[in-house]
């Protein structure tokens, strides 16, 4: 343990010192699991913020590994998508109140015809009508004042809006009310005490509205739940009404309490204790489901007849088992989701119901909800009760307030045995989403999301973690319900079946393909919360999604399906377009990267050219074979669809060499592989291409961009759907439905004027404005797409953006243009240049650059990456083991190891006695030698993607960092910055590809 401790403070120091930040030591944690020590660190890396996990995988020997380096984002809007995304949810449109927490927009409802939304505004008793076309504006109001006291609920159907109203006092009898598109009165029904949501059969014959039935404060007045029926078969001028009652289940009270009903309300009977919240309906019209959300149950109703034939008490949810985790404190100084022994109530608010295969699933949003009024309160926290001591052991411990002591429970459960302890605790609501199959004998569940929602914030949105919706104070509801789901809709695109669930306090939409009753994939998560506004000054975005309205592509405006959120904190209605992402078949492709292709008829004998090899570590005279053996092994993969090659295609541009290297590739294609290419900064203007006779490097011809498109024309620029004007960038469609942005990201604009080839990458403004535009078009038409380019778009080692030699190998102002391909929809990049097999991701998680090390390179990597059905990706490194060429008796891969390894040593030498001015560092040749072979070691580790640090390396870099002297130091934050691996992976990954 205290080798373990002092190498963990050894590495805090060296990341600290190698990141030029700071870590504190009093917020790392450690863990031992499994025989294996686990240390996560927060630091801040070039002032980037990261939460590092690092691992020691043997304690004895110091040998230990990076396995996690986790981005800590600030961004304000957040959209991350993750798994099986088969839609995109794009922002077109927010229309504001400008009405802080004021119930200012609540549920909407729409008519494809006049394409209006009408939207209740509680706080001016109307509705508002916006116009719906580009985006949203106002168009007219409602005024509800002459029917009731407000607004809960619309619903639109065939030129009618139907608006539940309630009265004054809530406890009386409310109405529906009748208009028309135009908002012109048609007629009104007496419904139930207190209706809160009204929507249509799918038919249209009747309106269903849910009177909720609540109490007033000190209880003298309970009026019974209820859903009315109301047949509008006729029209609705000559509309009935006929109320679905509880009243017949008075009797069974003990039975359903048993079966898990919450029946509590003092004095009350079963029929006025039932509070109906929302409705939904069967797709052949005649059954209907609704939610009690107090009484964690659902009631059936057959409409024809309304009569509510069974009440399905829904169960508790088991927080004590792994996946059904929660944050329980608000006082805890974090987000800490860890299982409790705590049941939760589902106490659903909003369902929706679709069917499969003939059978009917319902989806709830299990917000929770506790009764809290003058003359009677049911919650209480769990510090301030008695919990048993037999059921709860270490009661004390888990009273704290940074445990469960600031979870609220109610009281009307729990008491098992009656001696006035707590045996048992319930919370409100279950923080997920469910499904539940409908069947004669009750609600059976086939699936819960969990913890997810709570997961899925803490990494996407972790600034506003289980905030309220009107402060942006992180952490402020977990004693409460969470991100409360409250509402939920449901919709068909393109034959697969979605959800949608709004998190009231947190904000935001939670996405999943819910086409798999059983297996439901998460999509994304969408939020238009702005963590760094302020919410009372209406500069933080949507807060307090109420309702959620999904508008299929037949009835949009657009063609495409939309989805409209109310927002009643923020008092905002928000439009985004849902765009159809294609599903693709099982796609393979290969991408090989640097292979630096040599004519060897231009000379590999002679001191000039050994003068070349002595100061490089690429296999130049085995290039050709090595290449011939890549596409031999390319051709006999069947699976195999197309082959990318990131750059460097030859040696110095050679012309002659970049002619047999595309005869190579002609011989992909003869096989039906294509083939496309992106230029490296060795191939296009470049003053270094030299044949080799004797003692001297004689210029030969080399290639212009123009020729460039000559030589390559058949790999890709002539299937190109678009090319961009200012430089050899294009897009292609290598298979249906999957874009390949082809990206030069190179500079040899001016190789001749400064005699070398240009090492930097950049894009121009006008570029970067074309990268936008086919991001965004592939975006609007469904496409997925992966990008190439010569440059790394991201850093692959700590610091390699201002590090000598490292920085040119990065794109010019990395930060600024991932974050801004980030921005328009680009997901994953294929990338070369530094030689390296690394793979690393940025942009605040939302983009992985995988890096190929070059075919002429040892191990000779390349890549092999599958695209499956599911839009899952993996990816494969494979290896050139054997080439045709004679190797003084060696296999290949250890000649090439060896090769590899003397020309980082000589490179190293060359780096460390040249003097500052040019590079250097300026050391004396003797201690050069010592450091030469530790650099060419860490270099090696970095170019195989096998970081993995020895004790003798350990040792070195402890002794360097711990030097008073500077060169010393900087040695050592070189070798730790090449010898800490940022994630993912080097190798092998598989991932999903938004």
């Amino acid at each position: 343990m205290k080798n373990f401790f002092s190498v963990m403070a050894f590495l805090l120091i060296c990341l600290s010192l190698t990141a030029g930040g700071h870590a504190d030591e009093n917020d790392m944690c450690a863990t031992f699991d499994n025989n294996t020590y686990t240390l996560e660190i927060p630091c801040f890396i070039y002032g980037e913020k990261y939460s590092l996990k690092l691992e020691m995988t043997d304690p004895l020997n110091l040998q230990f590994k990076l396995t996690e380096m986790i981005p800590v984002s600030d961004g304000n809007e957040t959209s991350e998508t993750t798994s099986t995304t088969t839609i995109a949810l794009n922002k077109v449109s927010t229309y504001l109140t400008g009405l802080f927490d004021e119930s200012a927009a609540e549920i909407s409802a729409f008519d494809p015809v006049s394409r209006q939304l009408f939207v209740v505004n509680a706080n001016s008793g109307r509705i508002d009508v916006l116009s719906v076309g580009e985006g949203l504006t106002a168009a007219t109001e409602i005024d509800l004042a002459p029917y009731g006291a407000g607004a809960n609920s619309v619903a639109f159907h065939e030129g009618v809006l139907a608006v539940a109203v309630e009265a004054n006092p809530k406890q009386n009898r409310g109405k529906v009310v009748f208009f028309d598109a135009s908002g012109t009165y048609l007629n009104s029904v007496d419904v139930g005490a207190l209706p809160d949501m009204v929507t249509f059969t799918k038919d249209g014959k009747y309106v269903l509205v849910a009177n909720e039935g609540e109490p007033n404060g000190d209880y003298s007045m309970d009026p019974e739940g209820s859903v009315g029926v109301i047949d509008i078969s006729g029209g609705v001028n000559s509309a009935t009404v006929k109320i679905a009652s509880f009243t017949a289940f008075n009797d069974d009270v003990a039975q359903l309490k048993a079966q898990g009903l919450n029946i509590y309300g003092p004095g009350s009977t079963l029929a006025q204790d039932m509070e109906p919240e929302y409705i939904a309906v069967s797709s052949d019209s005649t059954k209907a489901w609704v939610t009690c959300q107090e009484n964690n149950a659902i009631a059936e109703v057959d409409i024809a007849t309304a009569t509510i034939v069974a009440i399905y008490p829904l169960g508790f949810k088991d927080h004590s088992i792994p996946g059904n985790g929660m944050d329980v404190s608000n006082k805890d100084n974090g987000i800490h989701i860890a299982t409790w022994p705590v049941m939760g109530m589902y106490q659903p608010d909003s369902i929706a119901a679709y069917s499969v295969n003939g059978q009917t699933y319902l989806v709830t949003a299990n917000e929770g909800d506790s009764r809290d009024y003058d003359a009677f309160s049911e919650e209480a926290r769990v510090k301030d009760i008695t919990l048993d001591p037999t059921a709860f052991p270490t009661a004390a411990t888990l009273q704290l307030d940074e445990n469960m002591g600031r979870l609220k429970i109610t009281k009307t459960l729990g008491d098992v045995d009656g001696d006035g302890d707590y045996d048992q605790l319930y919370s409100y609501g279950t923080r997920s989403f469910s499904i539940w199959k409908a069947t004669a004998s009750g609600m059976q569940l086939v699936f819960d999301s969990g913890d997810q929602f709570e997961q899925k914030i803490a990494a996407l949105m972790p600034e506003v973690f289980n905030a309220s919706n009107d402060s942006n104070e992180s952490d402020d509801r977990s004693d409460d319900k969470g991100p409360e789901p409250e509402g939920v809709t449901v919709g068909d695109i393109n034959g697969r079946i979605y959800a949608f669930i709004g998190l009231e306090r947190v904000g935001g939409i939670m996405v999943y393909d819910i086409t798999n009753p059983e297996s439901p994939q998460f999509v994304s998560y969408e939020s238009n919360r702005i963590v760094t506004g302020d919410p009372e000054a209406g500069t933080a975005g949507d807060l307090g999604p109420e309702g959620i309205l999904f508008i299929p592509a037949d009835e949009s405006t657009t063609g495409l399906p939309q989805l409209m959120v109310t927002n009643e904190v923020s008092g905002s209605t928000t439009m985004y377009q849902i765009t159809p992402q294609q599903q693709q078949q099982q796609t393979t492709f290969a991408v090989l990267s640097d292979p630096h292709y040599y004519d060897n008829d231009l000379g590999v004998e002679g001191s000039a050219f050994e003068e070349y090899l002595a100061q490089d570590r690429k296999l130049i005279r085995e290039s050709e074979a090595i290449t011939a053996a890549a596409v031999e092994a390319l051709l006999k993969d069947d699976s195999l669809s197309f082959v990318i090659v990131s750059g460097d295609l030859t040696k110095d541009g050679e012309l002659s060499s970049h002619q047999e290297f595309a005869s190579y590739m002609k011989r992909l294609e003869a096989g039906g592989i294509e083939v496309f290419v992106v230029p490296g900064n060795h191939d296009i203007n470049n003053p270094h291409a030299h044949a080799y006779v004797g003692d001297d490097a004689v210029p030969t011809d080399w290639v212009s961009p123009e020729e460039f498109l000559d030589i390559y024309g058949d790999f890709g620029f002539k299937q190109a759907l678009y090319r961009d004007s200012n430089s050899l960038s294009y897009l292609v469609e290598p298979v249906e439905g999957l874009y390949l942005l082809a990206l030069d990201s190179c500079d040899y604009t001016d190789n001749f004027v400064e005699a070398y080839p240009a090492t930097h990458g950049q894009f121009s403004e006008e570029t970067l404005v074309w990268i936008e535009q086919m991001l965004n078009m592939a975006t609007s038409e469904g496409k997925q797409v992966v990008a190439a380019m010569h440059h790394g778009l991201l850093e692959h080692f700590t610091g390699q953006s201002i590090a000598n030699p490292g920085s040119e190998y990065v794109i010019d102002d990395y930060k600024a243009i991932s974050q801004r391909l980030a921005d328009a929809g680009l997901t994953m990049v294929f990338t070369g240049h530094y030689h390296a097999q690394d793979m690393v991701i940025g942009a605040d998680g939302r983009l992985l650059d995988v890096e190929t090390g070059s075919l002429a390179t040892y191990p000779s990597p390349y890549r092999m990456v599958t695209i499956d059905t599911d839009n899952s990706v993996r990816i494969e490194s494979r290896y050139i083991t054997e080439i045709d060429y004679e190797l003084e008796g060696k296999n290949f891969t250890d000649y090439s190891r060896t090769y590899l390894y003397g020309g980082l040593v000589n490179l190293a030498q060359t780096m460390l006695t040249a003097p500052s001015d040019m590079g250097g560092y300026g050391l004396d040749a003797g201690m050069a030698s010592v450091v030469s072979p530790q650099i060419a070691s860490a270099y090696m580790a970095h170019y195989t993607g096998n970081e993995l640090l020895d004790s003798a390396t350990s040792v070195t870099l402890t002794s360097y960092l711990g030097s008073e002297d500077p060169i010393n130091q900087l040695l050592g934050q070189v070798l730790g910055s090449l010898w800490t691996d940022l994630p993912p992976s080097d190798t092998t990954l598989k991932t999903d590809l938004p």
